[in-house]
């Protein structure tokens, strides 16, 4: 037994860094939260939104040390411990040491992850949270079925550390319920927990996903769980349905990065319906003239000042070795771009970097010069492509028929061309596919069938995801839409639905 009480498993925990004990944590209180669902509706009620929303900063900390999610996770704990006293006087079917025993496990994790922000709290305890994680799993070793089941798990994380050198990946690669098999009781608390954290919605949510990923250990969309982590507290306050309303906006924003297409939604003149704009694509030497665009806002927004932007910074420094070392490299050039491009977006939507005209500019131009660069060099297109190809040659019967069943429900609100390119591309996604195709072999859209479904695949994806922001966002269109008699809501919902399966793909 490798956890032998609080000294072994402090003595075991010590030997790892603090992502390692962090990640552990997070493992063994995700294995034990269930257990307040279990206890009964009114606990589910009360604690999942702090649950989940600690653990998973917690988990979308394990890569990277940054404030404003240690933050995440100390508001989260701080809001389950002030409901710890009103949980206490529920009445529940599981015994008073289990239940202290996952909220031991949370509290620990949370307050490990966070401790950096700890030194004015009065309690000894959480200053050591090796300490406190370690009492956390040894607090399974009670005798009952539910913490042996948990206390066998965390046993076999440690051996999975022992005998892989104790690597991050390798960790979350490992299902959470690896050789024991998970209690029933567990399986129906999840339930409970899943249900208050949809608010009434019968669509599969995002918390469904990471934890169905986390159980399974395939999850990888660490960027999606950061911004969703930091989401402002004020919003969770208000409960699950501002959460899930947050994170519908903030799943779109991620579709539509992932599935980069040259056009825009816009409104009709007559501002009912939307429309599909394409955006100005120049012509020439476009590696070149698109790097010198970037070179050109790149000085500009450092130009300007005030907006946080220096030499010194990450984006800053991609994007000139870009231009200055790698500017014959076509494909280095479109990653470097994008990388750029999405980390600029994320400093601004976290007000490190000021939304000014410059820096905002500076993200345009990275993105439309590598669009520019995708257009004109097939094989980058198929370097981004393929991974796509594969999951959609994958897709479920299910995954189908939940794009064939959103054509209609969406078709009120577009023109009659992009209706119909809508219903002609799904109905491609919908047709059975053939095998990956493989580098070299890439011909004319009408004899490569995969890429035509890629094609189609980018197209669903970014417009669904540019409708739903265009929908959420403007009242006066849906005013008119109201008007003309179209449910928004189920469009909307409709329209969240494809992107949850967007995101899905790409895992």
């Amino acid at each position: 037994m490798i956890f032998s009480g609080n000294d072994g498993a402090e003595e075991f925990l010590g030997r790892y860094p603090v992502r390692i004990r962090n990640l552990m944590g997070v493992r063994s209180a995700l294995r034990a939260a269930p257990v307040i669902g279990y206890n009964g509706v009114a606990s589910a009620q009360l604690m999942a939104l702090p649950l989940m929303r600690g653990l998973l900063s917690c988990a979308a900390a394990h890569n990277r040390s940054e404030a404003a999610l240690r933050a995440a996770t100390r508001s989260a704990s701080k809001q389950a411990w002030s409901l710890g006293a009103e949980l206490e006087m529920l009445e529940g079917s599981v015994s008073g040491n289990v239940i202290g025993s996952a909220i031991g496990a949370f509290q620990a994790t949370c307050w490990g992850a966070s401790f950096s922000e700890m030194d004015d709290e009065p309690s000894t305890f959480y200053r050591n949270p090796t300490r406190a994680q370690a009492m956390a799993i040894s607090g399974f070793l009670a005798g009952d079925h539910l913490s042996r089941a948990l206390r066998v798990s965390a046993e076999t994380d440690a051996k999975s550390l022992e005998a892989r050198s104790g690597a991050v990946s390798d960790l979350l690669a490992c299902p959470l319920w690896a050789i024991e098999k998970e209690p029933n009781e567990l399986i129906d608390g999840r339930v409970r927990i899943l249900e208050q954290l949809k608010a009434g919605s019968s669509q599969e949510s995002f918390w469904d996903r990471w934890w169905a990923g986390m159980l399974a250990g395939d999850w990888t969309d660490w960027d999606l769980c950061r911004d969703i982590a930091l989401i402002p507290d004020d919003t969770w306050k208000e409960g699950p349905a501002a959460v899930a309303d947050a994170i519908r906006e903030i799943e779109a924003k991620h579709a539509e990065q992932r599935f980069p297409v040259a056009e825009r939604v816009e409104p009709t003149p007559d501002g009912d319906r939307l429309r599909i704009v394409p955006l100005d694509i120049s012509n020439g030497d476009l590696l070149s003239t698109g790097l010198d665009a970037v070179e050109t806002a790149l000085d500009r927004a450092l130009r300007r000042g005030g907006n946080g932007l220096m030499d010194s910074c990450y984006e800053v420094e991609i994007l000139r070795d870009t231009i200055t070392r790698f500017a014959n490299n076509p494909q280095r050039v479109e990653m470097d771009l994008m990388l750029a491009a999405k980390s600029l977006h994320r400093q601004v939507e976290t007000k490190e970097y000021a939304d000014s005209p410059e820096v905002l500019g500076l993200i345009e131009t990275c993105q439309t010069s590598a669009l520019d660069i995708r257009a004109t060099h097939p094989p980058i297109a198929e370097a981004r492509d393929l991974r796509l190809s594969q999951s959609l040659r994958e897709m479920t019967d299910e995954q189908k028929e939940l794009l064939e069943v959103a054509e209609p429900v969406i078709a009120p609100i577009e023109t009659d061309e992009l209706r119909e390119e809508m219903r002609e591309d799904i109905r491609r996604l919908a047709a059975p596919t053939g095998p990956v195709p493989r580098h070299g072999t890439l011909g004319p859209a009408e004899r490569n069938p995969g890429l035509v479904q890629v094609d189609a695949a980018n197209r669903v994806f970014s417009r669904g995801a540019k409708m739903w922001r265009r929908l959420k966002e403007d009242e006066a269109l849906r005013e008119k839409l109201w008007k003309r008699g179209v449910d928004v809501a189920q469009v909307l919902g409709a329209l969240s639905g494809v992107i949850m399966l967007a995101l899905t793909l790409l895992g």
